[in-house]
């Protein structure tokens, strides 16, 4: 079976951080604001940091990993400042980066584009950054105010940019698409100077010479080119450079003599530029290669591919130098620093850094390094818990921030994990089609249901006693189990898609499961019994919760809404409104009057569910019915995606997950 893969809606603009960039010196650990305190304050406040000395948002008690060299998505583009001292990223959150080297830190977010920014570089005086989108734009930015420059909003594209490089004497700009169009744009007059012939495939890199006079292009047609700038023209001497698969890079060497390029077999290769023959085929990635790059004096080649892998290359010999491996997933760029020192691999939702002589991590990355599919907190609020692409359990510290312990155990994206309600066991859901039950706190696997699914697990939930567990898979079926023996005690079977959550009543004697299949099904649970199918939504459904009285049932989707029915009945008692993307998690406060719903819009909302306010009205099945929330509050900590939210035990902190790698413990005003 193939990997399910998420689908995104439109994501909201993210603002530039009001930061200066020349201010790359840490600030110290405890600082003063003034006029941003409580609502309606004039006094100060005390800005709290997280564990690594970051400031963090209002209402925000605590962030559990760092937004350090962090995306809300998968980084495509990376490229590092002429004085080695920034790092520009740009990711499928639709966001250009800027962070400070070595440390890490958040400088900026450049929120511009409106689609997944696949190209990053800076101008050589480093003044100047280019952007190029799947929105079809190219953007330049002026550094170091990180602002848009309206002029240089090129538009020349007809389909995704896939490709961005500045001549070396800061004068031109070479774009590349997916429509197979190369455009040399000229930076002063802000226009095209001309158009290239086109490739018969998208265009996947274009690369001046050292000295400016050529530009080469890569294909996926095959085919590495070389153009003469002055003209446009292709240079006589030197045919189109066939490969066997798409060609997903290229790079000159310093000295211009040779362009490497990496190609989808993983094939690389040294080809000389005076003729365009092939001067050496390396070893190649076991996956598909994607970047290329060299070091500062010609003697090293980099590469990364799919195989996880950050290569380096002694092109003296020929040989491989040694290989990171380090890489939480698929590997999709590289840049190298300008000394020669750091090499900056995008992968996941962050990147990394490392010793180019080594290969060892110059930067080792705390926390997780892909989204943050689901958290939950301890009873006693004392431990947090978080399921990640990057196929690892974290267990944290709540007071402290820090990771106590990381369960290492699945093979494939965790996209479950829950506390027992006696705090003893942890149980985690994933992509590798197990279960496993794990003591907190010592890291110990109890139990491991290796084929617990025929398909990925997506949710799993401990039963009141803490003695069954029930979880939901891509096999369409609901499964419950013995916690104590590991054993499968029932199978329910009623849903015809994927089973994307479930959940046990308070009582402990029904269960509550959703599915693509846009219904939600309540099941008793000691019978194995389908009770009722309530046809929740119009799209599929992504979470379930029930509240603390057992008497009601929330549901949330990919219409953007969340869903309270009676469980005695079905009817429907309340549609809540206002995010603006789907929904990736729904949960009730312990004393049933909140419900917090979590977004793709990268925001949490609270709703009051206790007065009967009518708000509007909606046509459901053809019934007129009345909204009975109000939202109460928005948090957003522009971390990217929220996929899950959480109550802790006292009811006045919430945790969540998001698509940064972080997870977030707040305490919204509004609960206070």
């Amino acid at each position: 079976m193939s990997r399910r893969v998420r689908s995104y809606g439109s994501v909201g603009v993210v603002t530039l951080l009001a930061v200066a960039l020349v201010a790359l010196a840490s600030s110290s650990c405890s600082q003063t604001l003034r006029g941003v305190g409580s609502r309606g304050s004039r006094g100060e406040r005390e800005v709290r940091r997280d564990a690594v000395g970051d400031p963090l948002p209002r209402d925000v008690l605590m962030r559990f990993g760092s937004t350090r060299l962090r995306h809300g998505d998968d980084v495509r583009a990376l490229a590092i400042s002429p004085d080695g001292r920034l790092l520009a990223s740009g990711g499928d959150d639709d966001v250009v980066r800027l962070f400070s080297l070595p440390d890490g830190r958040l400088l900026a977010r450049l929120a511009g584009h409106s689609d997944n920014v696949r190209a990053v570089a800076f101008s050589p005086d480093g003044k100047l950054l280019a952007s190029g989108s799947d929105d079809n734009i190219v953007q330049v930015w002026r550094l170091p105010e990180g602002k848009a420059i309206s002029s240089l909003r090129f538009e020349g594209h007809d389909e995704d940019v896939n490709a961005v490089a500045f001549s070396p004497d800061g004068h031109l700009l070479a774009t590349g698409g997916q429509d197979r169009v190369v455009f040399l744009w000229d930076l002063a007059r802000g226009s095209a100077v001309r158009k290239l012939a086109r490739h018969e495939g998208a265009v996947t890199a274009v690369r001046f010479s050292p000295d400016g006079r050529l530009l080469a292009t890569a294909s996926s047609d095959q085919q590495v080119r070389l153009f003469n700038v002055q003209t446009g023209a292709l240079v006589d001497r030197v045919r189109p450079m066939q490969h066997d698969t798409r060609v997903n890079d290229v790079a000159f060497s310093p000295d211009g003599h040779h362009l490497a390029s990496a190609a989808r077999d993983g094939v690389l290769r040294i080809i000389n530029v005076a003729d365009g023959k092939v001067l050496r085929i390396l070893g190649r990635h076991g996956r598909r290669a994607r970047a290329v790059a060299y070091s500062p004096d010609g003697r090293l080649l980099y590469s990364v591919g799919l195989d996880r892998a950050l290569r380096a290359w002694d092109l003296g010999s020929g040989q491989e130098r040694f290989r990171a491996l380090g890489n939480s997933s698929d590997v999709f760029n590289l840049a190298v620093s300008p000394d020669g020192r750091i090499v900056a691999t995008a992968n996941d939702n962050a990147v990394r850094l490392w010793d180019a002589r080594s290969g060892v991590p110059a930067r080792p990355l705390g926390g997780h390094e892909g989204d943050v599919n689901a958290v939950d907190i301890s009873p006693d609020g004392t431990l947090l818990v978080s399921a990640s692409d990057d196929e690892q359990v974290r267990v944290w510290s709540v007071s402290s921030g820090r990771t106590l312990r990381v369960l290492d155990g699945h093979s494939d994206w965790v996209r479950s994990v829950a506390f027992s309600p006696d705090g003893r066991l942890v149980a985690s859901g994933s992509d590798d089609k197990s279960i496993v039950i794990w003591d907190p706190r010592s890291g110990e696997r109890r139990h491991v249901m290796r084929r617990a699914h025929a398909g990925f697990v997506f949710s799993v939930a401990f039963s009141p006693d803490s003695k069954r567990l029930v979880s939901g898979g891509a096999d369409n079926d609901v499964k419950i189990w013995d916690v104590q023996s590991g054993r499968e005690l029932a199978t329910l079977r009623g849903h015809s898609q994927d089973v994307n959550a479930v959940a046990f009543s308070p009582g402990g004697k029904l269960v509550a499961s959703v599915s693509d299949d846009n219904t939600a099904i309540i099941w008793n649970a000691d019978e194995a019994k389908l009770l009722r199918r309530i046809q929740a939504h119009r799209r599929l459904i992504h979470a379930v919760a029930f509240s603390p009285d057992g008497k009601r049932l929330a549901t949330a989707g990919r219409d953007a809404t969340a869903r309270v029915f009676d469980v005695a009945s079905g009817k429907l008692l309340a549609i809540l409104e206002g995010h603006e993307d789907e929904l990736h998690s729904v949960a009730f406060s312990a004393d049933g009057r909140t419900i917090a719903t979590a977004s793709g819009d990268q925001t949490i909302r609270l709703w009051d569910i206790s007065r009967r306010l009518r708000l509007g009205r909606h046509e459901v099945r053809g019934t007129s019915i009345k909204v009975v929330a109000r939202e109460l509050e928005k948090l957003d900590a522009r971390g990217g995606r929220v996929y899950s939210v959480r109550f802790a035990a006292d009811g006045k902190r919430l945790v969540s997950g998001h698509g940064d790698t972080t997870a977030i413990l707040w305490a919204p005003r509004s609960l206070r």
